[in-house]
């Protein structure tokens, strides 16, 4: 009888294990995101005032203003600089830090285009910066509620 009671405990202790290891691979906060999904989701799912082009890595991270490690991969997209519209997905070395380049970027944007075209201010506005473990997701678009319900699907 000790015997089966010892091996009910340890069963215990592995489903437990288990539930525990399960739940967290289910979390948000961790793993990759299919940043190609995600990108061709926002770009064919979410209405831009114009047609955006795929900047280089090395041109989004300066347009972003991030120091070379800060992004361990980038892929980005950006009308002429007629528009704001934008989407960035930022597999970061440090969230926190890209986070608050990202913020800062669409701020500078916000002051440049008050004057210069002033109609694009509303959807810097709204425009969108998500986190989701070690990635920073940012769309700017005057779509922004379809942009935020397809970077959910991806993120959650």
């Amino acid at each position: 009888m000790k015997i089966f009671d010892t091996i009910k405990k340890y069963a215990a202790v592995v489903l437990a294990a288990g539930i525990i290891a399960a739940a967290a691979g289910c979390s948000s906060s961790g793993g990759d995101i299919d940043t190609a999904a995600l990108v061709n989701a926002l770009t064919t799912g979410v209405v831009f005032d114009e047609a955006l082009t795929e900047l280089s890595p090395s041109i989004a991270q300066k347009r972003l203003a991030l120091e070379e490690g800060e992004a361990e991969e980038i892929t980005a997209y950006a009308g002429t600089r007629a528009v704001v519209d934008e989407i960035a997905v930022i597999k970061a070395a440090d969230v926190d830090a890209v986070k608050a380049k990202v913020d800062a970027h669409i701020a500078e944007q916000t002051e440049s285009y008050q004057s210069y075209r002033p109609e694009e201010v509303p959807k810097l506005n709204d425009a969108i910066v998500e986190t989701s473990g070690d990635y920073v997701i940012m769309c700017v678009t005057s779509d922004s509620k379809a942009a935020k319900a397809i970077i959910d699907k991806y993120i959650k």
